[in-house]
């Protein structure tokens, strides 16, 4: 999936925004010279240019890391269509060519390691910069510029990080959605995603921590969470499955099938578990039976997985009734 780079204008609309918010601290401060101004509208300006001092600094510098947001959006743009031109040569038979063509697409794969890297580190500064400007404030927390922009490079991470979750770069997603999760509330749907990443990574235990964290968040609202909260909660047992722990899976399962009932990937894992770690058979196959109603993707594995327990079944019913 091509991800598409921030155009020029980005970068100048926030300029002019940052352009006008200066504008306007000037215009408050210059209103201060008039001879019939209260008290009130003096305090007003003086505040005004407090803030403009305290601020400013900070906004410039930012522009900076703005800037390299955008070419890091069109350098990966030109890395996607490289890597999609070399997989289609690759899946055309060229790959005998030799080594050359694979040792480029790992230098490619490297150096946009390196750029997301890079950005997560420009987000971390972004963040200090911000708690710095927050506690020299003291107790007045105004929405300054500063804010404003961290609340723009965080939904700039959400949706770069959602298109490359989507086209399945987990390894790329799970960094720039922490970037996210740095400047902003860690909501249950980007703790859903990143610890999906983590376990697509091999990571079950950073995935496991991160399903339970989404899952705190999303049991807060269960109705704003409706869609979500089964996924969560098969997720979740499934990754502590993969932990050795399916005792504690299974209450996490039946959660699920009480959250949606048809919701079919956890009718599949509920085979797997009552079948391959707590011997429970006949609940196994009911699972899987439930799994094939529901139009899963997995029906012939559940099928497989039916008549397999129905032999082992008839099998042991033999040597029950032999030995009897």
């Amino acid at each position: 999936m091509s991800v598409s780079p921030i155009c020029e204008a980005g970068v100048a609309r926030r300029l002019l925004l940052a352009g006008g918010a200066c504008a306007l601290l000037c215009v408050l401060a210059a209103g201060c010279g008039k001879e019939d101004e209260s008290v009130e509208s003096r305090r007003e300006a003086l505040e005004s240019e407090r803030w403009k001092a305290k601020y400013s600094a900070l906004v410039r510098k930012n522009e900076e890391t703005y800037q390299e947001m955008d070419e890091l959006r069109a350098s990966r743009k030109r890395l996607e269509e490289e890597v999609e031109t070399l997989r289609a040569k690759l899946d055309a038979g060229l790959a005998d060519a030799g080594d050359s063509e694979v040792r480029a697409l790992n230098d490619l794969l490297d150096k946009r390691d390196k750029e997301i890297a890079g950005l997560r580190q420009q987000v971390k500064d972004l963040r200090a910069e911000l708690e710095q400007a927050r506690a020299a404030a003291g107790d007045a927390e105004p929405e300054g510029e500063l804010e404003q922009r961290a609340r723009t490079v965080r939904g700039e991470l959400l949706e770069t990080g959602r298109e490359l979750f989507e086209a399945d770069r987990y390894e790329h997603a799970r960094k720039v959605l922490g970037g996210a999760a740095q400047l902003g509330p860690r909501t249950s749907e980007l703790l859903f995603k990143m610890a999906y990443c983590e376990s697509r990574l091999g990571n079950e235990q950073a995935a496991a921590d991160l399903y339970k964290q989404a899952l705190e968040v999303a049991t807060r609202n269960p109705k704003a969470h409706a869609e979500l909260l089964p996924k969560i909660y098969n997720n979740y047992g499934a990754t502590l499955v993969l932990l050795g722990r399916p005792d504690e899976a299974l209450p996490l399962y039946e959660e699920a099938v009480a959250a949606d009932a048809r919701y079919a990937p956890v009718h599949f894992n509920l085979g797997r578990l009552y079948a391959e770690h707590l011997d429970r058979k006949e609940k196994a196959i009911e699972a899987y039976r439930r799994y094939v109603a529901l139009g899963g993707e997995r029906g012939i594995a559940a099928r497989n997985a039916i008549l397999e327990l129905q032999s082992e079944k008839g099998e042991e019913q033999v040597e029950k009734e032999a030995g009897g």
